[in-house]
C-alpha cells in the first residue's frame, strides 16, 4: 500500500511540473525591489516593484529572463519602476508591444535593440533620457512618440529603424548624437526641435527617402557626414545660427545640387551652391548632385576639407586654387572620373587617403612646396602608374614613380596601377607605411631588404595576386615586424637568387642600341655604382708626363690647376672612352686592367685604376690649347653672331664663320658616317650654366617637319628609370637656322646656349696618343693668353685700356684678337683669347669670377664668389681683389713660382691660397713664397702644386719652401662633425652627442665652441647650433631626424566568432599613440561600428573591423583589424 501511494504521489508531482511549465514560468526577483514573471501562454513578461532595474549586456551579464527572450511578445512594466536597464529587452525579436508607466525616467542603453517585431511604442513624458542604441535595429518600428521632457537623443538610438517614416523631435531636445537616425531608409519627414543646438556625426546618414529637412535657427553645430548618403535631398539651407560645421555633412548625397547659407551667417557662405567658410578660405562641401564635369576651386581657398569631394564621380577635371595650402584626408575620395589634377606650388599638406579610389588618375606630381604627406594619399588608385616629386622638394622623393621620404627611408606609396609583377624595396628604406601596397592587383612578389624595421599592419593588405615575399633577413627577424598577411602568401628568407627575374640591371653587351650599359653600370645597388668618391682629375705619372709633352710652363700650370677641380666634367672622359670603344679606335684592354673582362660589366669602374686614369686623361685633353693646323671639333658659340674657333678650326669641316654652317657641318658629318659603325661626341653648355658631353649615334630626316633628328645617347646618366642609359634628340631644321636639344628635361635651343661642339673621335684619339702634335706652337707668344668663363659676366682691361667684355654670353671688345677658341669645361663654356699686355684689371663681375692669365713665363688664376673687382699682374706675380664694402667674399688665388721643379720640362712650382675676406686682399709670390695680406682674412689655407700633386702647407719638396698665411681665427663652419644618427620619439628632450673637429684636432665644448638644441622633442627635424668661441668664429647648424615612434594599436582578440543574437560586441583595443582612433567596418550591411569601437550586428556574415590612427604627431599612423564572424 505504501509503495502504491508513493508511486501515485510521484506521478502527481511530475504532472504538476509539466502543467506548471506549460502555464507559467517561475517568478523571481531582479533585486530586492524588482520582481518579474513570465506567462508562457500569452508570451507576457511582467516587471513590477519600485526603483531602478539592473543593467545587463549580451555577453556576460544576462537578464534573468534571457532564456525566454525568443518567446516574449509583450512586456508590461508596472508603475513604480523608474528605469529600464541596459539591454533589458535586447534581442527579444518577437516583442510586439510594451507598456511603459509614467514612473520611468530612463531607458537604458540597447534596452530594445534588435526587437525586430516591435512596430510602435509610446514613451511617457516622464522619460528624460533614452540612452545609446535603445531602439537600434528595430527594423519594423514605424511609429514612435517621443516624450516632451527628453533632453537629447543619444547615439544610435533609432539607428537602422528601417520602417520609421516620420518623427517629431520635441522642443525639449537640444542635442542629437551620432547616428541617432542613421540607416532609417524610409524616413521621409523629420520635424526638428525649435531649441535644437547640436547635430552630431552621421545623425541622418543613409536616410535615402528624406527629401527635405528644415534646420531650425537655433542650431549652432553640425557634425561630420550628418546627411551622408541622403540621396533624395536636392537642396538644403544652413541657418544664420550655425557657427561650426565639421567635415562634409553632405558627402554621398548623390542628388544634392544646392547648399545654401543664410546671408546673415557670420561663419559660412555659399558660392554656386557649394559650402565654404565665410572668408572663402575653406571649401567644406561640393554639392555632389551637380552635373558639371569640371570645377575650378576659387583662388581664395587655402584648405580643402575632409571628404569635400567624396564620390563626385561626374568630375573629370578639377583646377585647384593657386593659394591652396592643405588637402585634408579623403578630400577627393572615389572621384573615379577625375583624370587630371595639378597640385599647385602653394600646397604644404596632403592628408591620408586624400585621393583614395580616384581610379582614372594615371599620374600625379607632388610639388616642391609639400612638406607633410599623411599615410598613403593614393590608396585604391587602381590605375595610378606614376607619382612624381619635384626634385627641389625637401621632404619627399620619387623613385621609378613611387613615393618615398626625401632620405628614402620611408616607402609611402607604391603606384598600384603599375603592370610590374615584382617589386624590390630599396635597401635605404626602413619603414613601409600604412597602405603602401594595399590593393595592388599585379604584384605577385615583393623583395624586402633586411634594412626594414617597421611595416605597418595594412601595408600589404589586399594584394590579390601576391604569392611570394622574399625577405633578406631571418624568420625570427621577420616575425618581429609583426605584420598581418593573407594566408596564401609565402615568405622566403635570406637573400634572393642573383638570377631573380626582377634584377634591376642586367649584363648586356654594349651596342649603342636600346639595351646597352653605361659606365655607371653596376651589379650592386645603383646608388653605390658609378665613380663614387672620385674628387679630382689626378693622373698617374706616366699619363701626366704624356699629357704635358710639348707644353710650355703656363699650359702645364693651367692643366695642374684644372686637375684639382671637382669631378663635374667627367662626362667628357666617359663619353670619349665609350665612343672610342664603339668606333673601335681602342679595345677594352687598352683602358681596363682586366683584359679578359667585358669592360661594360665592370661592377665598380672607379676601382679600376687604369680605367680611371684613361677617363681622367681624355677629360684633360680638352683643357690643353690647340694649334690652328689641328683641331678636334666643329664649334658654335652664341657670341655676337660669329662662330668661335681655334681649338675647333677645320678647313675641310667648315667653310665660314656662321652658326648655320656649323649646324650644316654637324648634319653632314653624322649623315655621312651613320652607317659606318661610327659615333660622334657632342658637348654643350647653356646660359643657365649646365654643361654636358653625350654621344650622337644616328640621324633621320623628317620631311613633314623639315628637320633632321639626331639620336642622343647620354652615357653618363643611369637611374632606376634609365638603367641602361638615357636617349634623347637633337633636332636641326633643314635650313640650319635653328635647333632644339631635348633629353629628359634638359632642353635648350639656338637662343639659350653658349657653346656646342661636335667632336671627331678619330681626332680625339690622335690627340690622346700624341698630344704634343696639338701644342700651341704657331700663336704669337709675345701675347698673353686669357681664359675666361663665357657664361659669367666680366670685363678684362689691359694697361693700354684695351678690353674684352662678356655680358649675357656675348663678347664685346675694342682690340684686335690674335687667337680665340672656345671649349666646355664641366658645366662652364670657356673661351681662350690671345691679347697683348701683362697687367689686367677684372671688373663688372656678376657674383662669380673664373679667369686665368698666362704668358710663356708665368701663370696665375683667380676664382671666387662676390668679388667686386680684381687686378692680376704677370710681371709682379701679384693678385689683388676687393669686395663690396663689408660684404664677405671667397677667393682662390693661384700663381706660378720662379723655381724650376722639373728640369726636363723646365716646369716651375705653383702656390695657391684660398680664404674668406673683406675689403682688399693682396696675394704675391716672391722667392718661392706666397704671402697674403687682407683687411680682414679668415680660414685661409695654403697649398703647393708640384708636378701633378698637391702638398699641404709648411712642407718641403725639391727645396721649394711654401708658407701660407697664419690662421688666427678659424671658422667653425669648416669644422667636421660626427654623423648624427636618426632617433625615435620617446616623449623626452633629445640631445644627441656631437664631436667637432678642425682638421685632426678635436675641439673642446665651452672652450672652442658652445652648443645649443632646439626642436628636439617632437617628431620632425631637430636642430643643433654650434657657435665658435675664442679662436673659432661663426656658427654651424646641424639637423637630425626624430622619427615618429612605432605605435601600439592592437585588438585583444584577432578573430571573434559570435552569434547574431548577441547584437553588439566590443573588442578591447590596446593603444600607444597620440593620434585619434577611427573605427570602420569593411561591410556596413553586415555590421556597423561606432566611434568607441562598439560593433552592432545587422546580419550574418564575415566582416573586418578596423581601427586606424589619424592626425598623429609623434607616432606613425597605423591601422589594425580583427575578423568578426557573425553566425
Amino acid at each position: 500500500m505504501k509503495r502504491f501511494i508513493s508511486l501515485f504521489m510521484t506521478v502527481i508531482m511530475i504532472f504538476s511540473v509539466v502543467i506548471s511549465t506549460d502555464m507559467l514560468s517561475v517568478s523571481a526577483t531582479d533585486n530586492s525591489n524588482i520582481k518579474w514573471s513570465f506567462d508562457s501562454k500569452t508570451g507576457t513578461l511582467t516587471i513590477s516593484g519600485t526603483g531602478k532595474m539592473d543593467n545587463y549586456n549580451d555577453y556576460d551579464i544576462k537578464t534573468p529572463w534571457y532564456k525566454y527572450s525568443d518567446n516574449i511578445s509583450r512586456v508590461t512594466i508596472n508603475k513604480g519602476i523608474t528605469s529600464i536597464g541596459n539591454f533589458a529587452f535586447g534581442d527579444c525579436e518577437n516583442l510586439i508591444s510594451i507598456v511603459i508607466p509614467d514612473s520611468v525616467t530612463t531607458i537604458g542603453e540597447s534596452a530594445f535593440e534588435w526587437c525586430t517585431s516591435l512596430k510602435s511604442i509610446n514613451i511617457p513624458n516622464s522619460v528624460t533620457l533614452i540612452d545609446d542604441s535603445a531602439f537600434d535595429c528595430c527594423e519594423n518600428l514605424k511609429n514612435i512618440i517621443l516624450p516632451n521632457n527628453l533632453h537629447s537623443i543619444s547615439k544610435d538610438t533609432f539607428c537602422s529603424c528601417q520602417s520609421l517614416e516620420s518623427i517629431t523631435i520635441p522642443n525639449s531636445v537640444t542635442s542629437i548624437y551620432d547616428s541617432a537616425f542613421g540607416g532609417c531608409e524610409n524616413l521621409k519627414n523629420i520635424t526638428l526641435s525649435n531649441n535644437l543646438k547640436e547635430i552630431y556625426d552621421h545623425v541622418f546618414s543613409d536616410c535615402n527617402s528624406l527629401k527635405y529637412i528644415n534646420i531650425p535657427d537655433s542650431v549652432t553645430f553640425i557634425g561630420q557626414s550628418v546627411f551622408e548618403g541622403c540621396n533624395s535631398l536636392s537642396s538644403i539651407t544652413i541657418p544664420k545660427s550655425v557657427f561650426y560645421i565639421d567635415n562634409n555633412p553632405f558627402n554621398k548625397c548623390d542628388n544634392l545640387i544646392s547648399i545654401e547659407v543664410d546671408k546673415s551667417n557670420n561663419c559660412y557662405t555659399s558660392i554656386d551652391g557649394n559650402l565654404y567658410s565665410k572668408d572663402k578660405t575653406e571649401l567644406i562641401s561640393y554639392a555632389k548632385g551637380k552635373t558639371n564635369t569640371s570645377f575650378v576651386v576659387p583662388n581664395t581657398v587655402k584648405i580643402i576639407r575632409f571628404l569635400a569631394f567624396e564620390d563626385c564621380s561626374r568630375l573629370k577635371n578639377i583646377t585647384l586654387s593657386n593659394n591652396l595650402k592643405e588637402i585634408e584626408g579623403l578630400a577627393f575620395k572615389n572621384c573615379d572620373s577625375l583624370k587630371n589634377i595639378d597640385i599647385p606650388e602653394s600646397v604644404t599638406l596632403i592628408s591620408n587617403n586624400a585621393f583614395e579610389g580616384c581610379n582614372s588618375l594615371s599620374s600625379i606630381i607632388i610639388p616642391k612646396s609639400v612638406s607633410d604627406i599623411d599615410d598613403n594619399p593614393f590608396y585604391k588608385c587602381d590605375n595610378l602608374i606614376s607619382i612624381e616629386v619635384d626634385k627641389n622638394n625637401n621632404c619627399y622623393a620619387s623613385i621609378d614613380g613611387n613615393l618615398y621620404s626625401k632620405d628614402k627611408t620611408e616607402l609611402i606609396s607604391y603606384a598600384i596601377g603599375k603592370t610590374n609583377t615584382s617589386f624590390t624595396v630599396p635597401n635605404t628604406v626602413t619603414h613601409i607605411l600604412w597602405e603602401a601596397f594595399e590593393g595592388s592587383k599585379n604584384l605577385t612578389c615583393i623583395y624586402i631588404p633586411i634594412s626594414i624595421k617597421y611595416i605597418a599592419k595594412g601595408a600589404i593588405y589586399g594584394c590579390s595576386n601576391l604569392k611570394d615575399i622574399y625577405y633578406e633577413g631571418t624568420k625570427s627577424q621577420w616575425e618581429k615586424l609583426d605584420i598581418n598577411l593573407d594566408e596564401n602568401i609565402t615568405i622566403h628568407y635570406g637573400k634572393k637568387d642573383d638570377t631573380s627575374s626582377d634584377k634591376p640591371l642586367q649584363k648586356t653587351k654594349f651596342t649603342l642600341g636600346k639595351n646597352n650599359n653605361s659606365y655607371y653600370h653596376s651589379d650592386e645597388n645603383i646608388s653605390k655604382s658609378g665613380f663614387k668618391g672620385v674628387k679630382d682629375y689626378s693622373l698617374d705619372k706616366s699619363y701626366y708626363n704624356k699629357l704635358i709633352k710639348g707644353r710650355n710652363n703656363s699650359e702645364i700650370k693651367y692643366l695642374q690647376k684644372n686637375m684639382k677641380n671637382s669631378w663635374s666634367g667627367s662626362c667628357f672622359g666617359i663619353a670619349s672612352t665609350m665612343g672610342l670603344l664603339y668606333n673601335k679606335n681602342i679595345k677594352s684592354q687598352d683602358i681596363s686592367s682586366s683584359a679578359n673582362k667585358n669592360y661594360y660589366q665592370l661592377p665598380l669602374p672607379y676601382k679600376d685604376k687604369k680605367f680611371l686614369n684613361n677617363i681622367q686623361y681624355y677629360y684633360m685633353i680638352q683643357n690643353i690649347g690647340y694649334s690652328r693646323s689641328r683641331s678636334l671639333a666643329v664649334t658654335s658659340s652664341y657670341s655676337m653672331g660669329w662662330v668661335l674657333r681655334g681649338l675647333n678650326y677645320f678647313s675641310d669641316w667648315i667653310k665660314d664663320d656662321s652658326e648655320e654652317n656649323c649646324l650644316k657641318t654637324i648634319v653632314e658629318k653624322v649623315k655621312n658616317t651613320s652607317s659606318k659603325h661610327k659615333t660622334y661626341m657632342f658637348t654643350f653648355s647653356t646660359k643657365e650654366g649646365y654643361g654636358h658631353a653625350v654621344l650622337i649615334t644616328d640621324i633621320e630626316y623628317n620631311k613633314d617637319n623639315k628637320e633632321y633628328t639626331l639620336t642622343i645617347f647620354d652615357e653618363n646618366t643611369v637611374t632606376p628609370k634609365y638603367p641602361n642609359g638615357m636617349y634623347g634628340t637633337l633636332k636641326i631644321a633643314d635650313d640650319y637656322k635653328s635647333f632644339i636639344y631635348d633629353c629628359d628635361g634638359i632642353k635648350f635651343d639656338n637662343e639659350n646656349y653658349t657653346n656646342i661642339q661636335l667632336f671627331d673621335l678619330d681626332e680625339v684619339k690622335k690627340a690622346a696618343d700624341k698630344p704634343e702634335l696639338y701644342a700651341v706652337n704657331d700663336h704669337n707668344r709675345s701675347d698673353s693668353t686669357i681664359k675666361m668663363a663665357l657664361n659669367k659676366d666680366m670685363k678684362i682691361t689691359n694697361e693700354s685700356g684695351k678690353y674684352i667684355q662678356i655680358k649675357d654670353g656675348k663678347i664685346d671688345t675694342n682690340t684686335e684678337i690674335n687667337s680665340l677658341y672656345s671649349y666646355t669645361i664641366g658645366n662652364q663654356s670657356m673661351i681662350s683669347i690671345d691679347i697683348k699686355g701683362s697687367n689686367f684689371k677684372v671688373s663688372d663681375l656678376d657674383k662669380k669670377c673664373n679667369v686665368s692669365i698666362s704668358n710663356n713665363k708665368t701663370f696665375m688664376s683667380l676664382e671666387g664668389n662676390n668679388i667686386k673687382s680684381a687686378n692680376l699682374s704677370l710681371n709682379n706675380k701679384k693678385i689683388t681683389c676687393s669686395g663690396n664694402g663689408n660684404d664677405k667674399y671667397n677667393f682662390d688665388a693661384t700663381c706660378s713660382t720662379d723655381s724650376i721643379v722639373n728640369s726636363a720640362t723646365k716646369e716651375t712650382g705653383m702656390l695657391e691660397v684660398k680664404g674668406t675676406a673683406k675689403g682688399n686682399t693682396t696675394t704675391t709670390v716672391k722667392n718661392n713664397k706666397l704671402t697674403t695680406t687682407s683687411d680682414s682674412l679668415e680660414n685661409a689655407v695654403g697649398s703647393n702644386y708640384i708636378d701633378n700633386t698637391v702638398t699641404k702647407e709648411n712642407l718641403t719638396k725639391n727645396k721649394v719652401i711654401k708658407k701660407a698665411t697664419v690662421i688666427v681665427r678659424k671658422s667653425i663652419n669648416k669644422c667636421k662633425t660626427n654623423k648624427l644618427k636618426t632617433v625615435t620619439y620617446n616623449g623626452k628632450i633629445i640631445k644627441p652627442s656631437v664631436t667637432v673637429k678642425y682638421e685632426n684636432r678635436k675641439l673642446v665644448v665651452n672652450k672652442d665652441y658652445k652648443i645649443s638644441y632646439s626642436n628636439n622633442k617632437n617628431a620632425g627635424k631637430g636642430k643643433i647650433t654650434i657657435s665658435g668661441i675664442n679662436n673659432y668664429v661663426g656658427t654651424k647648424t646641424l639637423y637630425f631626424s626624430i622619427n615618429k615612434a612605432k605605435p601600439t594599436v592592437k585588438f585583444a582578440k584577432p578573430s571573434v566568432t559570435i552569434k547574431k543574437s548577441k547584437k553588439t560586441y566590443v573588442n578591447k583595443l590596446k593603444k600607444k599613440t597620440d593620434g585619434k582612433i577611427v573605427y570602420s567596418s569593411s561591410n556596413k550591411k553586415i555590421a556597423v561600428v561606432n566611434s568607441k569601437g562598439k560593433v552592432t550586428f545587422k546580419r550574418k556574415g564575415k566582416v573586418k573591423i578596423y581601427a586606424q590612427t589619424v592626425k598623429s604627431k609623434n607616432y606613425y599612423n597605423t591601422k589594425t583589424y580583427y575578423v568578426l564572424k557573425i553566425k
